[in-house]
C-alpha cells in the first residue's frame, strides 16, 4: 500500500475536476465588451458569499476562480476512490450553521443542495501516538468518563469547566438581549476577561494535569488558525467544551455542496462564475481600480467595484508600486501568515 501524507492529499485533490461542480467556462460566453457592476477575484466560500448577496440585490456579478472548480478551502471532491467524496479542507459547519445566512434562511441555499446537517455524536474523537485515546460526546458523563481513564483530576476539572462557561455564555447573552439598566451581572466577568487574555498554551497547562488534555485542547483550538502560544487565544483550552455544548454539524454530501450551491444561487441571479480563470493584474485608471486582468488576457471591468480575496503578498505585485505607499508596502513585507507552533 503506497502512502501519501496529507499535503500530497490535498494538492492532488485541489487539481481533481468535482463531480458536483457544473462551473467551467463552456457553462457561460463572457463577450469581452460585458462589463459588470461588480468583478470578484477568488470563488473561495467568503467570495461566494459576498456575490451572493450582491446578486441578490441586483448587481451584475461576475466570480473569476483561478483552479479548474470552485469552493476555495470549502471543496469536496473524489480523490480516493470513484464515488468516494473527501472533503479537502473544511468538514464541521458549526460556524455557517448558525450564521444568519442559515438561521434566517436569507438566501434560501437548502433549494439549491445546501443546508441538511448530520449531528455528529460523537462530537470530536482525538487519538494519540501512544494509543489513547479522548472522545467528546454530547453526554457529559459519557465524556467525562472517556477524559477521566486518563485522568480523572481533569475529568472532574472539565465537568467544572462546562458548568462555568454554560452560566458565563447564558449570562452574556441575557445581557445582549436585556434593556439597558435590567442587564443580569455577568458571573466572573473579571476572571473570563483574564482568561481569554492568556495564551491558549498557558491556560491549558494551568487547567489539566495531563498532556493528553492540553494537547487535545490545543488541537482543537487550533483549527482556526492562529497559534496557541499568541495572547488573547485563552479560548482555546475551552475548545473541547465548546465543541462539547455546540455540536459539530456535517454538510450531507460533503462540505462543498455549500460553495457549490452559492455558485448555483450567483447564476440563478443574472451572475457568471467563472474557472480557470487566475486574476493576475489591476487594471488602475484614474487612481480607481476598474477591472481585472486575467493570466490568459482576459479583462473584465467593474462599473462599482472589485472585489478580492488574493493574498496580500500577491495582491501587491499586481499594480503598481506607488499606488500602494511605501507604509503600506512596508507593512506587508512584515506580514508572516506563517505557524510557528512547537507543541
Amino acid at each position: 500500500m503506497t502512502s501519501i501524507t496529507r499535503r500530497e492529499f490535498v494538492k492532488a485533490g485541489a487539481a481533481v475536476p468535482l463531480a458536483l461542480s457544473t462551473f467551467t467556462n463552456a457553462a457561460r460566453s463572457v463577450m469581452p465588451t460585458e462589463r459588470f457592476d461588480v468583478v470578484v477575484a477568488g470563488a473561495g466560500h467568503n467570495n461566494l458569499l459576498c456575490a451572493a448577496y450582491l446578486a441578490k440585490a441586483g448587481y451584475k456579478v461576475v466570480v473569476l476562480e483561478g483552479q479548474a472548480i470552485i469552493g476555495g478551502g470549502v471543496k469536496t471532491a473524489e480523490v480516493c476512490h470513484p464515488g468516494f467524496k473527501d472533503d479537502l479542507f473544511s468538514s464541521a459547519h458549526v460556524g455557517f450553521s448558525q450564521n444568519a445566512v442559515m438561521k434566517n434562511d436569507e438566501l434560501k441555499l437548502r433549494d439549491y443542495g445546501y443546508g441538511e446537517y448530520i449531528e455528529s455524536d460523537p462530537v470530536m474523537h482525538i487519538p494519540f501516538i501512544d494509543g489513547e485515546s479522548i472522545t467528546i460526546w454530547r453526554d457529559l458523563d459519557h465524556t467525562c468518563e472517556a477524559i477521566a481513564r486518563i485522568s480523572r483530576k481533569d475529568a472532574n476539572t472539565y465537568r467544572k469547566m462546562v458548568a462555568e462557561y454554560k452560566a458565563y455564555t447564558a449570562s452574556m447573552r441575557e445581557a445582549a438581549e436585556a434593556k439597558a439598566g435590567n442587564a443580569p451581572k455577568i458571573p466572573m466577568v473579571g476572571l473570563w476577561k483574564r482568561r481569554y487574555a492568556m495564551s491558549g498554551y498557558q491556560l491549558a497547562c494551568d487547567l489539566f494535569e495531563s498532556d493528553h488534555m492540553r494537547r487535545a485542547s490545543l488541537m482543537c483550538g487550533h483549527l482556526g488558525s492562529v497559534p496557541p502560544t499568541e495572547s488573547d487565544t485563552g479560548g482555546q483550552a475551552y475548545s473541547l467544551v465548546t465543541f462539547h455544548l455546540a455540536g459539530r454539524v456535517i454538510p450531507k454530501g460533503g462540505s462543498g455542496t455549500l460553495t457549490v450551491a452559492l455558485g448555483r444561487y450567483i447564476e440563478a441571479h443574472g451572475g457568471v462564475v467563472l474557472t480557470n480563470k487566475p486574476v493576475t493584474q489591476l487594471i488602475i485608471e484614474g487612481n480607481r481600480c476598474a477591472g481585472v486582468r486575467c493570466a490568459d488576457g482576459d479583462t473584465f471591468r467593474a462599473q462599482k467595484a472589485v472585489v478580492s480575496t488574493i493574498h496580500i503578498k500577491h495582491l501587491v505585485d499586481m499594480a503598481p508600486s506607488a499606488l500602494w505607499g511605501e507604509e503600506f508596502l512596508q507593512g506587508v513585507e512584515l506580514f508572516d501568515s506563517s505557524e510557528k507552533f512547537v507543541g
